[in-house]
């Protein structure tokens, strides 16, 4: 099985076998936002508005991706004004994020991945970089053909942030203990770690 041209055009399509049905362009899919958080208190609804999260599933064989809610927040654009496909996805990730991203896609819909976590910097139009993480999975059929996928995309720039924040903070740390005029030393429980 092949799914050909997963990359900038974000079409799957051309198969080994001639008689195995084309698949259609994920460039141009049947696209449903939903606004769960309209739906009142439905708990999946309540979830994802709590912790930030946008679901999606994608039927490659009928081409329709359906969203749980605007993706556009997350990527720093005006709300619905996302195109809610996986080439505008990729364009707004950060450049040394982006085959990593076209790859794990490939491997999902091959079976070769059936289930990826990824954090990925995405490129607000303001020029900031901010961080999503996913989670997908895929359902499939005997002939090993991805027939739905399913993920996750959840904004984690403040966590991200907090994590260098931390790490900077230790190098400074660790630079005020090594360059020390005199002989500093950390212990834990009696029981020395480090010195300089």
């Amino acid at each position: 099985m092949h799914y050909a041209g997963i990359d900038g055009a974000d079409r799957m399509g051309v198969s080994e076998n001639a008689a195995e049905p084309q698949r259609k362009s994920l460039a141009e899919p049947t696209v449903a936002v939903k606004n769960t958080v309209d739906e009142g208190l439905v708990p999946w609804a309540v979830a994802h508005e709590a912790l930030g999260f946008v679901t999606w599933i994608w039927n490659p064989d009928a081409a329709t991706l359906e969203w749980s809610a605007d993706l556009s927040p997350q990527l720093g654009l005006p709300t619905g004004t996302f195109a809610h496909t996986f080439t505008a996805f990729v364009q707004h990730l950060h450049p040394d994020d982006r085959e990593p991203s076209v790859r794990r896609l490939r491997a999902c819909l091959k079976g070769d991945l059936p289930r990826y976590r990824a954090e990925e910097r995405v490129i607000w139009p303001d020029g900031s970089v901010h961080w999503l993480v996913t989670y997908g999975r895929g359902s499939y059929g005997p002939d090993g053909r991805a027939l739905h996928l399913a993920g996750v995309v959840r904004d984690i720039t403040e966590h991200q942030r907090a994590i260098e924040e931390r790490l900077a903070s230790e190098h400074r740390f660790r630079q005020v203990i090594e360059h020390a005029p005199l002989a500093m030393g950390i212990s834990r429980d009696q029981t020395i770690v480090y010195v300089n």
